[in-house]
């Protein structure tokens, strides 16, 4: 029996049992090997389970485990003591009576990710590359009926060149994109090749390159986190149906990107992951929700509950974002550049989780860049500063790339942003001295 089956007979048994009493399985199968000019340096398999509970009768508390050997009953009651300790009232809203959608998936012959870590040494003989496999699972059981299942694959490359991580991912090897990895690699070989030169502070027209972008969005999301709006909070709070950025910005979050990789078809909850437009064409559009948020805002559930969004794995229902993605336009990197002519090319960006307020959205982002002069590079400039709020970055954007930097969450992978290029008409430039 394995450690779903007896979590289900278990909450079969406690089916007329009142309040709410769950199990959510989160699961990880992941194979990986890194290799570099003609040689393999290391290569792992790891497998890891947790186990998430909410449960009590008239509160709700929460626990978490991963000695899956525990009787079922130990870790329900356990949160539910948790939530009688801690107090909290009232009940939170859960999916009721949802059939199971199994998909049983395995890891590949180990030969196979050899066989790309061997392509990638071809096309890229100066990065060291880590070709991962990875298979997330997730089910969600309950007392009230909900039984609900999913794995999804996915394929990752990241490519490390002079200290800098180039990544794609995609379902399947053949879909991996590997010229957009060589074209990355050289757009940032030509940065680095210009001459060292000196900046002044000042306000300039610039483009941010797509790993920038990301860098924003991997913490700015939660601008559009909709626990931050529950008791009217929330920066974008009554702009809902107003122009917020430029008519070029749409942002979405999809549960399946096609083509990509951290597929999540279901959230933590049970709930269908739904494709959200957060903004289209610059107009506030959406939020992201889980059961207690919709519930609390009137609204409905987005398929967007998680407890892994953060550097620390935690046990209580948050906001967690899938395929952050924002659409690219019609531009090369290059095109950009010459429709810039004079001002900075911002093409790298640092300590992204404590530069910018994701609540505010304001940041303060230490930076490299390259002058543009007449629509080439002039110059490389280190050490400076980009400050500014973005919402007021997406409000400046004149055009945009036609290639997307992904970017997944480092350490936990649970999600993954996505942005191209931007050409803005000026940011807050602080140079060295």
């Amino acid at each position: 029996m394995t450690v779903k089956e007896r979590y289900e007979a278990y909450l079969r048994a406690c089916a007329g049992r009142p309040g709410l009493w769950e199990v959510n399985g989160e699961t990880r199968e992941r194979q990986r090997l890194t290799a570099q000019g003609g040689t393999y340096s290391q290569a792992s398999v790891d497998h890891q389970t947790v186990l998430y509970a909410r449960a009590g009768e008239t509160s709700v508390g929460y626990a978490v485990t991963q000695c899956l050997e525990d009787e079922p009953e130990k870790l329900l009651e356990e949160a539910a003591e948790n939530g009688r300790l801690t107090g909290q009232a009232g009940m939170e809203p859960c999916q009721e009576a949802r059939v199971s959608e199994e998909e049983k998936q395995r890891l590949s012959n180990p030969v196979m990710i050899a066989d790309l870590a061997r392509q990638g040494m071809k096309r890229l003989p100066e990065a060291e590359l880590t070709i991962e496999e990875q298979i997330r699972g997730q089910w969600v059981v309950n007392q009230k009926g909900l039984n609900r299942q999913s794995s999804r694959r996915h394929f990752a490359v990241q490519a490390q060149w002079k200290g800098y991580p180039f990544i794609t991912s995609a379902p399947a090897p053949e879909q991996i994109e590997w010229a957009g990895l060589q074209e990355a690699i050289e757009q940032m070989r030509k940065n680095l090749e210009q001459p060292s030169s000196m900046q002044s502070s000042g306000v300039y027209p610039a483009v941010l390159s797509g790993y920038v972008m990301a860098k924003f969005f991997i913490t700015a999301w939660k601008l559009w986190d909709a626990r931050s709006y529950v008791g009217g909070g929330g920066v974008l709070r009554e702009r809902g149906g107003t122009q917020i950025a430029s008519s070029l910005v749409t942002l979405r979050d999809i549960p399946v990107w096609l083509g990509h990789g951290y597929e999540a078809v279901l959230d933590s909850e049970g709930s269908d992951g739904l494709v959200v437009d957060l903004v289209k064409q610059g107009v506030q559009t959406g939020l992201l929700h889980t059961l207690q948020t919709a519930a609390a805002l009137g609204a409905q559930t987005t398929g967007n509950a998680g407890r892994t969004a953060g550097l620390v794995k935690g046990y209580r229902t948050i906001v967690t974002p899938k395929n952050w993605v924002m659409e690219p336009g019609q531009n090369t990197e290059e095109e950009l550049l010459a429709q810039l002519g004079e001002g900075l090319y911002i093409f790298d960006a640092f300590d992204e989780f404590h530069a910018i307020n994701p609540a505010s959205g304001d940041f303060n982002f230490p930076c490299n860049a390259v002058q543009i002069r007449r629509g080439k590079r002039q110059g490389l400039c280190r050490q400076l500063t980009i400050s500014g709020n973005i919402l007021q970055v997406l409000a400046s954007v004149e055009a945009l790339g036609n290639r997307l930097y992904e970017m997944p969450l480092i350490m936990q992978d649970t999600y993954q942003v996505a942005a191209p290029a931007a050409l803005i008409s000026a940011i807050h430039v602080t140079g060295s001295v």
